[in-house]
């Protein structure tokens, strides 16, 4: 993302982490790069600290591992 759409979405989140409140640090995306037509909406970003920016991408992974290991057994 470009300083100034990490700005504007820190701004309009109040700067505050949206899941605990803590200073955000991080723009995170909600629909992952595999969703194009989305990716760079607004609606799409959301403002996290690194804290749970990391348990986010940790529980994403998971998910995806998980989801794509049951895909592999058909």
């Amino acid at each position: 993302l470009e300083h100034l759409q990490r700005e504007i979405i820190f701004k309009k989140r109040g700067k505050r982490c949206v899941l605990c409140s803590k200073p955000a640090t991080v723009v995170d995306h909600l629909f992952s790069r595999n969703h194009k037509s989305v990716f760079f909406y607004e609606d799409n970003l959301n403002a996290l600290c690194q804290g749970c920016h990391t348990q986010k991408t940790l529980y994403d992974s998971r998910t995806f591992r998980r989801i794509y290991n049951q895909w592999e057994n058909y």
